[in-house]
This record gives structure tokens, C-alpha cells and sequence, in this order.
């Protein structure tokens, strides 16, 4: 089974009892898993970052989108050749966000793994009835 047949641009590591295919060469960016949680006074994403650091990401903002982005460099092998490399160098993912924030006092933090973002809410404008004289 090629890479564009599974439409993944990833190729399978056994294919119905047929020998290993070659490693992936798709450089690609994958997109991570998120939790996006809306409270009452904040938008809050986690995005799962496995075998990052936090030097390796990327955080920037405009509007009401968020892209997270991680790039890490290749390891160096173990002896032998490899038969399946599946392990992502690179993650991409723009997250639209379900109410206007306040870019300018967002926090994030990183741990064990998981990218922890923050984001106060702002009052939305709301109309006001202007009464006459």
C-alpha cells in the first residue's frame, strides 16, 4: 500500500503480512492532538507535544487564532538499520478559538510533554439602545 493510497502521506509498517516497507521520507508537518476548554473567564488549549522541548515550539497569535508549531532535530540512530521511522520531526496545527480574547495577557507553559496555553476571555461589545430626548 503506497503513502497516497492511505491518503496519511505516511507509509504503513506492514501491509498485510508483506515485508517492511522503507521508512517515510514525508517531511510534512503532522498535526498534534489538542483539549480546547472555554471557561467562564478563559480559553485554555493543551496540545499534546511528546518528545519536544520547550525550546523546540513555536507559539504566535493573531486574532482569534493560535499556531502551535514544534521542530526537533532528527536523533541519531542506534547501530543497525532502521525498519520503521515514525516518529514526527515536525507539528503543525492553527487553532481558531470560540470567543475574542486578549492576546496581549496570554500565558503558556510546558510540561511533561503537554504545551498548556492561556487566554483571557474579553467582554464581547454589546449593543446599547440609544434612547431620544
Amino acid at each position: 500500500m503506497s503513502s497516497a493510497a492511505t491518503g496519511s502521506g505516511v507509509q504503513p509498517a506492514v501491509s498485510a503480512g508483506q515485508p517492511l516497507e522503507q521508512p517515510s521520507t514525508v517531511a510534512d508537518p503532522a498535526t498534534p492532538r489538542i483539549d480546547l476548554i472555554e471557561t467562564p473567564d478563559d480559553i485554555v488549549i493543551l496540545a499534546e507535544l511528546p518528545g519536544y522541548e520547550k525550546d523546540d515550539i513555536v507559539l504566535e497569535a493573531l486574532d482569534q487564532q493560535v499556531r502551535i508549531f514544534a521542530e526537533r532535530e532528527e536523533d541519531d540512530l542506534e547501530e543497525g538499520q532502521p525498519h520503521v521511522r515514525e516518529r514526527l520531526l515536525r507539528v503543525e496545527r492553527t487553532v481558531f478559538l470560540p470567543a475574542a480574547v486578549d492576546i496581549e495577557d496570554a500565558d503558556a507553559s510546558f510540561e511533561k510533554g503537554i504545551c498548556r496555553i492561556e487566554i483571557p476571555k474579553i467582554e464581547e461589545s454589546r449593543a446599547h439602545r440609544i434612547g431620544f430626548h
